[in-house]
């Protein structure tokens, strides 16, 4: 259909664009510079398009350049709508790259040039997105303050989305008893709202639940629920793997792992999950590549960011073994 109405007007971007995004989504990177490029011949200062690309570079490994790209981005920005995409987008590759420090910084700018143009509500919603990073930031006390903040201003009916939120921070913390009594408050929100989209985050966050409590069979089946519901969401192949990997089933976590990867092969976090499987079936030569191509993307990471830490002492404990 998007190749259908792409014939139809062939001098507006939009016909261009979706194709770009859709064929990023299915990891075809060529086919999507192919249409992503087509929409800059006719619209060149397109930031969403132009973040799109730089997104791709990031994916296949090209830090330097996706990071370019982006900062060239930001020179050709108009409006605080703009500023706020590419701000937004700096975060999410600092975030990555295990580097807190400036993903905060730019996440502060985000919400800087958000509070020009968005509604209160707006901003305290988009505030709860920013849970995760301050977690990982060592943060949780500002993270709890956010949620506070949002309980104390939110008028109804914005208030349903209160347990939402409570969900978002125990699930970070892995506080997963008092995560588990928000998911009745989170359905009352998807129902009384009408959004049934976010039922795929009730999923995955059983699948979360029952993961940490070990029962990782039923985590798979909750994962693959909230997967059918959000086939996007690659991060869910990831959970999977994860889960299949501790059950010893080290095909299933392998081809759940790949199917990620294939999305996004930089990514350092499935990367290092995938190294595990590996390391575990015997497979060593292919656990340290993804471990070290893991190591690469963080290379740069703050010290006291916990995932590269991690990777690092295992490369030194799988170094003396071998």
């Amino acid at each position: 259909y998007y190749k259908q109405y792409a014939n139809l007007f062939p001098d507006d971007p939009n016909s261009f664009i979706p194709l770009g995004k859709l064929y990023r989504i299915l990891g075809d990177y060529e086919q999507a510079k192919v249409f992503l490029n087509k929409a800059l011949i006719i619209e060149p200062e397109n930031i969403s398009v132009l973040l799109t690309l730089a997104g791709i570079e990031s994916n296949l490994g090209n830090f330097d350049q996706a990071l370019q790209q982006k900062q060239d981005a930001l020179e050709l920005c108009k409006t605080p709508g703009q500023r706020m995409q590419v701000y937004t987008s700096l975060q999410s590759y600092y975030e990555m790259k295990g580097q807190l420090d400036k993903a905060l910084d730019y996440l502060h700018q985000a919400r800087a040039e958000g509070e020009k143009l968005q509604t209160p509500i707006q901003m305290l919603t988009n505030d709860l997105n920013s849970l995760e990073i301050y977690v990982d930031a060592g943060m949780k006390d500002l993270a709890f303050e956010t949620i506070k903040k949002f309980e104390k201003e939110a008028a109804p009916p914005f208030d349903k989305i209160i347990p939402l939120g409570y969900l978002m921070f125990y699930l970070a913390i892995e506080d997963m008893d008092n995560a588990e009594k928000m998911i009745e408050g989170v359905e009352t929100f998807i129902k009384s709202w009408g959004v049934e989209i976010f039922r795929y985050f009730i999923f995955g966050a059983q699948g979360r639940i029952n993961e940490f409590r070990g029962e990782y069979e039923q985590a798979i089946v909750d994962y693959q629920k909230s997967l059918e519901l959000m086939s996007t969401d690659i991060g869910t192949n990831m959970d999977i793997g994860r889960c299949y990997r501790k059950l010893k089933e080290y095909e299933k976590a392998e081809k759940s792992l790949q199917d990620a990867l294939k999305v996004n092969p930089f990514n350092p976090k499935f990367n290092y999950e995938i190294a595990l499987v590996y390391w575990d079936w015997g497979k060593k030569e292919k656990a340290l590549e993804h471990l070290n191509r893991a190591l690469y993307v963080w290379e740069d990471a703050d010290p006291e960011y916990e995932p590269a830490q991690k990777a690092r002492d295992k490369l030194a404990e799988w170094n003396q073994q071998r």
